[in-house]
């Protein structure tokens, strides 16, 4: 390899012959060669640059995160088949069925938890498949059948994952997020109010919030680009339309998101969790994310189907198991999930177990957190304090009816539209 004779900088990342420079100038010494192990690595990088953003059934691009995880999760592949394994491949295009049975024994043997075994079967499936060996992925997908006992995965929520058990109301998360960056705390509201997740929220356009008929309608950043319409109001009309009317102030146009203009996407993905984790609201510190948010109204529009309380909050789903499955089919369709069963990760157990019989204990009437959130916004925040007094001008154009107390608190600050024009 030549190398430049300028004086600039130059970086040299390690190509196929599998070459490296060390150092910041281009008067360097000379080239240090990788082993098998860089040389695989390298052509990995390639490999995931080529191919790594495809689905692996249709048309269109995974999610950052799914690549993210695909990237760290072949690296690891390889250095599991060099160290592991004592099998030296050089490239990835040299991986045959020997080295995919080779790691499958290792995701049986290895003490894994049930999803992380369906992640690692999942993803050899899409690296056999990019690869071209179609025979090793059948072989996958057979074994993976063999050895479902281990794999194996529950999704029912042993507990109540919202803000309530916290003792933290959303309006004390609001006052934080608001404090630090106003539009983060902007998205915040819209995944307390319609059950959204981040990636909903920050490309969610407040002014194109409806459908043909009424609905709320979600149609970017969804989980596998599949829009959704809520069939029933989540919230009240007046609690909607307050929410959306505070949440246009943060757009410059009618068809922009609550992106701020002059940044990416993934630029304010991180700019919103650096906001949430400033403010406090991380598993560390709190044991919750923004996440709780969308379980709190998913487990109230349950209670509102339903009329008792989700077994996360200590209800009885065997009262009326009808009714419950009803509900949980209703939770399902609003998160956006297309199986019914899906809920259980939101609201518990929602039909009476069937191969055992299950004495569910009684709850001391001492735990706060089983009443449960109230049903609208409203009356979440119902119990705020009221400030003894506004400064003048401080309630134009938000509704009285306290969808947001908090928000209302704070709003006397927001005179004009938040968003800036880029520099």
């Amino acid at each position: 390899m030549q190398v430049p004779t300028t004086g600039h900088e130059v970086r040299i990342a390690p190509n196929d012959q599998g070459f490296r420079v060390h150092g910041s100038r281009a008067t360097m010494r000379s080239p240090v060669r990788l082993g098998k192990l860089g040389r695989c690595l390298a052509s990995y990088r390639e490999f995931c640059a080529d191919k790594g953003m495809k689905r692996k059934r249709r048309a269109g691009t995974v999610a950052y995160k799914t690549a993210r995880d695909r990237r760290q999760r072949g690296r690891q592949a390889i250095r599991i088949l060099h160290r592991t394994f004592n099998m030296k491949v050089e490239s990835v295009y040299n991986l045959r069925a020997k080295h995919f049975d080779a790691l499958m024994k290792h995701v049986e043997t290895s003490d894994y938890e049930p999803g992380t075994r369906q992640d690692w079967a999942s993803f050899l499936r899409w690296f056999a498949q990019e690869l071209g060996l179609r025979q090793v992925e059948r072989r996958i997908v057979r074994r993976r059948w063999e050895i479902n006992r281990l794999m194996r995965r529950s999704y029912v929520a042993k507990g109540d994952r919202s803000l309530l058990p916290t003792g933290v109301s959303f309006d004390e998360m609001f006052r934080r997020l608001y404090e630090i960056e106003p539009w983060v705390a902007a998205c915040a509201l819209l995944m307390h109010a319609f059950a959204l997740r981040t990636k909903e929220a920050l490309l969610y356009r407040p002014w194109q919030p409806y459908d043909e008929h009424g609905r709320i309608h979600i149609e970017y950043g969804t989980k596998g680009g599949r829009p959704r319409t809520h069939e029933v109001p989540v919230i009240s009309l007046e609690d909607a339309t307050a929410v959306l009317g505070y949440c246009r102030l943060f757009v410059a146009s009618k068809t922009e998101s609550m992106i701020p203009r002059g940044m990416e996407f993934k630029q304010a993905y991180a700019r919103f969790y650096y906001v949430v984790r400033k403010a406090g609201f991380t598993h560390a510190k709190l044991g919750r994310t923004p996440h709780a948010l969308r379980h709190g109204r998913l487990q109230g529009i349950f209670k509102g189907k339903a009329g008792f309380e989700p077994s996360t909050r200590g209800g009885c789903m065997e009262q009326d198991p009808k009714r419950a499955k009803e509900a949980a089919g209703l939770v399902s369709r609003i998160a956006g999930h297309n199986r019914t069963w899906i809920a259980t990760a939101y609201i518990g157990r929602y039909a009476p177990p069937r191969r055992r019989k299950v004495t569910v204990p009684e709850r001391p009437a001492t735990q706060a957190w089983i009443d449960g959130p109230p049903d609208s916004i409203a009356e979440t925040t119902a119990a705020v304090q009221e400030p003894t007094a506004l400064p003048e001008g401080g309630t134009e154009g938000v509704s009285q009816t306290g969808v947001c107390r908090a928000p209302l608190m704070i709003r006397h600050t927001v005179t004009e539209p938040h968003w800036r024009a880029p520099s």
